[in-house]
């Protein structure tokens, strides 16, 4: 249940423009100061490796000065940086310490190649981030809009992330408890099992194959590992090798047998509804042919036990209840309110875009006169330009006119 996906990091990237504004400097001749204020606060991480300190600099942005704007009644420093230094010389210092804090917010245990991507994003963005507010795009009317659904999406994934880690609070008196009270679902039985494909039958040196018969030879083919699963299910009875037989039976289909033995280990789940009668058999005990959508299975029942709750039990019994307490919290907590949609807007005949004006049709020339002059004029609606999300500069809002006539092509996502 981990985000493990660039996609997730692009998307945090919402978060991450609005906990991490870029503000144009107050004055671009200061001397360069570490981030501070601007940077997630918290515990800091315990470091990983011991030649970079946590006050080291691990991103450095050179001609962003990353300092607050001065306030109108702020007093200026005594020992502030003349202004006559020119803005090349201001710098951005992200810290060891301040990076990984920002890494653990937006993903706990963010692997390092995460973080790479990471750094190598986030620059980027405060570039584009100061740049945006020079340009006074914070006080454009959908700024406002964009910072509330971020700020919800951040609180979204912020509650998944505590409900996740509380049900993974699975002790092993919880593991040890559901195995004593759900006995058949640690039952197994150990068996030899066959499986006859229904893959195409092999083709003789002189059959061709064609339109008109392929759908002839399928049936062909089908008809005849049935005949052979028969024809296995005698030979099984009578004794013979099962890795034998599964190693015929993939030579008719035109396969290549699989390398693996046909003694397996089975519980009750993992076995079709109509195959556990073979829980019932003796040892020794040879199945009839159980049909499958791909092909045909034939069990010899050897023995049964119940499954013991080794390690790789106690894992995945782990993993199981976690992932049902993780659901019952969910289930719990979307049925404390419902949501309706009005369909009168959402339907699709509503949404429907509006059709593009009628062309004005070409004057038919009268005879005796000269050709018209007056051209076919279709009206054409202004361009729309695609909104944007700081998480995606080029993800187009559901809603905006993607297909209008007028507006340039889109550049394709990548």
């Amino acid at each position: 249940m981990h985000f493990r996906s660039m996609a997730i990091l692009v998307l945090t990237s919402m978060g991450l423009a609005q906990a991490l504004p870029a503000t144009a400097p107050a004055n671009p001749g200061k001397a360069p100061r570490k981030a501070t204020g601007l940077r997630p606060s918290g515990a800091v991480p315990v470091p990983i490796s011991g030649h970079v300190g946590a006050d080291d600099p691990v991103i450095t942005i050179q001609g962003i000065c990353d300092a607050p704007a001065a306030s109108k009644t702020a007093k200026p420093r005594p020992n502030s940086t003349s202004a006559s230094h020119k803005a090349a010389d201001c710098k951005t210092v992200i810290t060891r310490s301040q990076f990984e804090r920002l890494a653990a917010a937006l993903q706990p245990d963010m692997t390092p190649s995460f973080k790479k991507k990471l750094a190598e994003l986030y620059p980027t963005m405060i570039i584009m981030a100061h740049t945006a507010e020079k340009r006074g795009y914070q006080s454009k009317p959908n700024f406002k809009e964009l910072m509330e659904f971020s700020r919800i999406q951040i609180l979204s994934t912020e509650l998944n992330r505590a409900v996740e880690k509380d049900a993974q609070e699975v002790t092993p008196s919880d593991i040890e408890k559901y195995y004593k009270d759900n006995p058949d679902s640690f039952e197994q039985v150990t068996v030899d099992r066959i499986f006859i494909p229904k893959g195409p039958r092999k083709q003789a040196p002189n059959e061709k194959s064609s339109a008109e018969t392929a759908e002839e030879s399928a049936e062909s083919g089908n008809n005849t590992m049935k005949n052979e699963a028969d024809a296995l299910e005698t030979r099984a009875a009578a004794g013979e090798d099962f890795d034998k037989l599964q190693k015929e039976a993939f030579e008719l289909a035109g396969l290549t047998p699989p390398p693996s033995s046909t003694n397996v280990k089975l519980t009750l789940k993992e076995l079709p509804a109509d195959e556990r009668a073979i829980l019932d058999m003796q040892p020794g005990e040879i199945s009839h042919v159980f049909p499958e959508s791909n092909g045909y299975f034939i069990y010899k029942f050897l023995s049964k036990e119940r499954k013991p709750l080794d390690d790789k039990t106690q894992e995945d019994l782990k993993s199981k209840l976690s992932q049902q307490r993780f659901q019952q919290t969910m289930d719990q907590l979307h049925k404390s309110f419902s949501a309706t949609l009005n369909e009168a807007y959402f339907a699709p005949e509503a949404q429907a875009r509006p059709q593009r004006p009628m062309p004005v049709p070409r004057p038919v020339p009268q005879a005796g006169t000269g050709p018209a002059t007056t051209s076919a004029v279709a009206v054409r609606r202004p361009a729309l330009v695609p909104v944007t999300t700081p998480a995606a500069p080029n993800t187009e809002v559901p809603g905006s006119d993607n297909h209008n006539p007028g507006a340039p092509p889109a550049e394709p996502q990548r």
